[in-house]
């Protein structure tokens, strides 16, 4: 589900031409989301939990 709704939003937001990259990218930083690299994103720890329930859930 995350990768289709990622798709989505690029498909509306991102240059035909970087969209693939773009796609990879993200996929790539949520993968490698955890509790020690979210400040980089500015998530709360509560946000970072609630996320990795939706994520593994998915």
């Amino acid at each position: 589900m995350a990768v289709s709704y990622i798709k989505e939003r690029a498909i509306e937001k991102i240059e035909p031409k970087e969209r693939e990259r773009f796609v990879e990218i993200v996929e790539t930083e949520l993968i490698g989301l955890h509790k020690g690299n979210i400040a980089r994103y500015r998530l709360r720890p509560a946000e970072y939990e609630d996320w990795k329930i939706k994520w593994t859930v998915q």
